[in-house]
């Protein structure tokens, strides 16, 4: 175990290299992201929408080159933070307000760090990173666009967990001032939610941050718990 942790301190220098390189990229990708979706998007809901879901695509990747619980988190702050810059341009002309931006950011954080956590904990149970990456990238780009692809199957009934769960509803009830999803003009053609089938919007933003939160803390101990485990095996 000595050996073992005399070697893990030989490395540090180098894995700190590579997540300040980490928190770099991931700043400034998911700015131009977010800087891309502000300039096709403007001040409107398809904003929240599509940076989302770029940044819980990039999240997953940069969480598995990471490979580790505290570079990763970093790394997830940062694609939040790049994100979060262009979100905060809506708020500066007027569009929402900043405890809408913030009610945001924690959606989108959570989110971020479920999604990053989840591809640590795959990794530790023996998957491969870009493996684990594909697996949750696909899984969390399912969920986020299940009203499309499910579209069909949820004719005639009426949702209410899916939507209180769901970022991308709860994003957009934190702002209707912008619209709601289901009615843009885009996704007004790909899914029946507020025609066949009904929802409402959800009125608080706490139980998804919760939810999304306390999956990402049980991901992040048993993460660690295996991490240490494995360390005292060596």
């Amino acid at each position: 175990m000595a050996s073992a942790i005399r070697s893990s301190a030989s490395l540090l220098p180098r894995a700190m290299l590579r997540v300040r390189i980490l928190m770099v990229l991931g700043l400034v990708v998911s700015a131009t992201m977010g800087t891309c979706c502000y300039l096709i998007a403007g001040n409107s809901l398809d904003l929240f929408i599509g940076s989302v879901l770029l940044a819980c695509s990039l999240t997953p990747p940069l969480a598995a080159i990471a490979g580790q619980l505290p570079g990763a988190a970093l790394t997830v702050l940062a694609v939040a933070i790049g994100i979060g810059s262009a979100w905060i341009l809506p708020v500066c002309k007027g569009y929402i307000a900043f405890g809408q931006w913030a009610d945001c950011m924690m959606v989108l954080g959570t989110t971020l760090l479920m999604a990053g956590f989840a591809v640590l904990l795959l990794m530790r149970v023996g998957c491969s990173a870009l493996g684990s990456s594909a697996i949750i990238t696909i899984l969390i780009m399912a969920w986020l666009t299940f009203p499309i692809w499910l579209s069909g199957a949820l004719s005639g009934s009426r949702l209410r967990w899916p939507v209180l769960l769901h970022p991308l509803f709860v994003i957009n009830g934190i702002v209707p001032q912008l619209g709601f999803w289901t009615e843009q003009q885009v996704a007004y053609g790909l899914t029946n939610l507020g025609q066949d089938a009904q929802y409402q919007l959800p009125q608080s933003a706490w139980l998804v941050i919760g939810f999304q939160g306390g999956l990402a803390l049980v991901m992040f101990l048993a993460t660690g718990s295996r991490a240490v485990a494995s360390l005292r095996d060596r």
